[in-house]
């Protein structure tokens, strides 16, 4: 992947379909593009984007009525009669932004929504508009002392190419 800065990294984008998102931890996983093999080990038959974005500082995600989910959501159970002790947030599935993107994804299963805008900004933040009036908003929000902290990365799974990952000290590929 030859990108030079963030922004083209982020306007690679443009035109693909979203079509996967879900959790690893609390760092979410998006999925863009066409969708290819990209077996392992444990998986052989595993399928992702041609790009993949991982995003490891504060995100959401909008649409024509208001906020679907955000990296908030997170650490919200969707279940009210779970005991707060028995919620572990890092542990993907059962949390409000696990319910509320498989929904999002589903419902679009038929017609993928696609990057129409991609623009940053000069702290390695990023809006992806998508449409039918869907947007991706990630803004990294830590300051002193976390240069090294990575914000998010663009890469293409089953590549060993490099992949492109946005931290507090600026972005390039590692």
């Amino acid at each position: 992947m030859g990108f030079s800065t963030a922004r083209d990294a982020i306007a690679s984008l443009l035109g693909l379909p979203l079509w996967g998102a879900g959790r690893a931890a609390t760092m979410l996983w998006l999925q863009f593009g066409a969708r290819v093999g990209a077996p392992t080990k444990r998986n052989p038959t595993r399928i992702t984007g041609e790009l993949a974005l991982h995003l490891q500082c504060p995100w959401r995600i909008s649409g024509p009525d208001g906020i679907v989910t955000g990296s908030g959501d997170m650490f919200v159970c969707a279940d009210p009669g779970v005991p707060v002790s028995a919620f572990d947030p890092g542990r993907p599935g059962n949390a409000v932004a696990d319910v509320r993107l498989r929904a999002w994804i589903g419902s679009h299963a038929g017609r993928p929504l696609v990057v129409v805008v991609a623009d940053t900004d000069r702290f390695g933040g990023f809006h992806l508009g998508l449409s039918g009036g869907f947007g991706l908003a990630a803004f990294p929000n830590r300051a002193g002392g976390t240069e090294d902290a990575e914000h998010w990365r663009l890469f293409r799974p089953g590549d060993d190419s490099p992949h492109f990952v946005a931290r507090g000290r600026g972005a390039a590929h590692e």
